[in-house]
């Protein structure tokens, strides 16, 4: 089971989670990443809770889904990066008041969401998203309040953040009827978007697959993968640079005129090695937008048989 699994790891491991159903499970100051078999179905029952990291420690779920629960992700108190990748967190029916959150983030100074669903219970006006004195950067990500029933006129706010940051990029945020989708707290808007995604999150050490980029016809398109999870955005006014020193590869080629793009991935750990996290950053550039950063994805690279 997972959880059992979490609580034998050690700093750094890679945990792969077969199809089925599981306990949740809570961790602190560990650096972790549980990512899904491809194709898998995984679900976590109850409260799953990460929380506790330091400067450098990092935290990566991938594939799975959270929930239904009446709190099914709980995230707190880190100042390493916290990435929730193709990821499903659902609500569940708390009562006549319906006053739940799917999803709370609080006192975290990177907390990343792509191609993910947060959404608070369908019928009972469940929150989706409160986050509270945290910066939060979701990419290609619906965040959703729950419906109304007979007891609640309102649904459920889509996201709550109070004193906290957002940026999000390529996103539906949306409340249930009767209520705002996004309350309070200071925000911009990422750039014109762009698609991006890993035809396999897992991947095994020196297979070939592929990623995928979606965009104009004739604009240049290409990926950096990176050795750290930490959210990075351009915007105007703000700026977090990709960081040469930590730069593994940076394919570039154009995109053709179905606005599709496949490009080759390939990544072959060193002599000793079992397992290694990236980051891969998409980088779009044409004449109308210039450099536009797209969407994240996480590249997990195992030395063995998938």
């Amino acid at each position: 089971m997972v959880h059992e699994a979490v609580a034998a790891a050690q700093g750094g491991d890679v945990i792969l989670v077969k199809e089925g159903f599981n306990f949740s499970f809570a961790t602190s100051g560990k650096q972790l990443t549980l990512v899904a078999e491809n194709g898998a179905y995984v679900a976590i029952n109850n409260t799953t809770s990460v929380g506790g990291l330091a400067l450098g420690q990092e935290v990566l779920l991938a594939g799975l889904q959270l929930g239904p629960a009446s709190l099914p992700l709980q995230l707190g108190g880190s100042e390493g990066p916290i990435w929730l990748h193709d990821c499903r967190v659902l609500g569940n029916p708390t009562g006549a008041f319906g006053t739940a959150d799917a999803a709370q983030v609080s006192d975290c100074v990177d907390v990343l969401f792509s191609d993910s669903r947060v959404e608070g219970e369908f019928f009972g006006g469940g929150n989706a998203c409160l986050v509270e004195r945290s910066d939060l950067h979701p990419w290609s990500t619906i965040l959703r309040g729950g419906m109304p029933n007979q007891a609640i006129a309102d649904g459920g706010v889509g996201l709550r953040l109070e004193d906290g940051f957002l940026f999000a990029s390529d996103c539906e945020i949306q409340g249930g009827p009767g209520t705002d989708g996004f309350l309070a707290g200071p925000s911009c808007e990422g750039p014109n978007p762009r698609g991006y995604r890993l035809a396999k999150t897992l991947l095994r050490s020196g297979a070939a697959s592929e990623s995928v980029f979606e965009g104009p016809t004739g604009e240049l398109a290409g990926f950096a993968a990176l050795g750290d999870l930490s959210p990075s955005y351009f915007s105007d006014g703000l700026a977090s640079a990709i960081s040469l020193n930590a730069l593994k590869f940076v394919p570039v080629d154009a995109i053709p005129a179905d606005g599709f793009l496949d490009m080759p991935i390939s990544v072959q750990l060193p002599p000793g090695v079992v397992s290694h996290v990236f980051r891969t950053e998409s980088v779009f550039f044409g004449p109308t937008d210039g450099l536009l950063l797209g969407p994240p994805a996480p590249a997990i690279v195992i030395d063995s048989p998938l």
